[in-house]
């Protein structure tokens, strides 16, 4: 007994193997065009390229206010520099001068009421708000608030 495949099952084979066939014919073609004792070495044009420099580093200006009424305990880090000041009366205000330097400068305000307080903070950078917005009022009122800086 001989099986004979229906002619859309026939069709379906010769159209997947003329597809197979013309994809290594142009594969054989593009190889064969290629050059082999080409090298990998740049030439004059490719080496003298110029190369997308880094930005030149700037030095910044970090702002830290914290307006609203009571006592605190303010922390703030900035580039891993951990500084406390306790029984700080509001308005307090705090300004850091970044030297220019590569890399990202971080920087971190915690605030820590031990009584009632009414408290608002605001970060700036170079003049424009980078973080901050906080508010807390209440008794053991506390407020964290981080950021980077890069350019």
């Amino acid at each position: 007994m001989e099986i004979k495949p229906d002619l859309n099952t026939r069709n379906r084979l010769f159209g997947w193997s003329w597809a197979v066939t013309s994809l290594i014919a142009a594969a054989t073609l593009v190889t064969g065009c290629s050059d082999s004792t080409k090298s990998d070495t740049p030439t004059s044009a490719t080496a003298n390229a110029p190369t997308s420099a880094s930005p030149t580093p700037k030095a910044h200006t970090l702002n830290f206010t914290i307006i609203g009424e009571g006592r605190l305990r303010v922390t703030y880090v900035v580039n891993g520099k951990e500084t406390t000041e306790k029984a700080v009366e509001l308005p307090w205000r705090k300004t850091i001068h970044l030297p220019a330097k590569p890399g990202l400068d971080t920087w971190q305000l915690r605030t820590q009421a031990s009584a009632k307080a009414k408290v608002e903070t605001v970060v700036k950078v170079d003049g424009g708000v980078a973080g901050g917005g906080g508010y807390c009022e209440g008794n053991g009122c506390t407020g964290d608030d981080s950021g980077s800086i890069s350019d």
